[in-house]
């Protein structure tokens, strides 16, 4: 693009030059004339144009970065609800155990007379075992 408004530059000053040299009441003035505006106007447009070309290039990449960042934000959202429903999990995991815990507990707490048997009873075996352990 700049190769052409260089071009057109350059005619532009040969017009002007020409110009100059040609007097007022001669034929080929009003023509110079009308010829150094055409080129103008063409160089005008030219820049117009490439003006809009790179406008529209920076629109699109400003568009592209806030798809990215768009983007990004929906992986953190992503990441986030991934690591909530593991919260979840772990404290519903935890729920189950500690109920466990509990009725293990109200277990004990209903048959308590059983299980005391039950511990002095493995402690009188291996005190036994212990026992016949130092014989040897």
């Amino acid at each position: 693009m700049d190769e052409i408004i260089e071009k057109i530059e350059k005619r532009q000053d040969e017009l002007l030059d020409k110009l100059g040299q040609t007097k007022a009441e001669h034929d080929d003035y009003k023509y110079i004339v009308d010829n150094a505006k055409a080129l103008n106007d063409m160089k005008i447009a030219a820049i117009r144009e490439d003006n809009a070309r790179l406008n529209n290039n920076e629109i699109n990449d400003i568009n592209r970065m806030k798809v990215e960042v768009e983007n990004r934000k929906v992986d953190v959202e992503q990441q986030k609800i991934k690591v909530e429903k593991m919260k979840i999990g772990a404290g519903l995991a935890d729920s189950l155990i500690d109920a466990g815990k509990a009725g293990v507990f109200c277990w004990i707490a209903y048959n308590g007379d059983n299980v005391s048997y039950a511990i002095k009873s493995i402690y009188q075996t291996a005190a036994g075992y212990l026992k016949s352990r130092k014989k040897f």
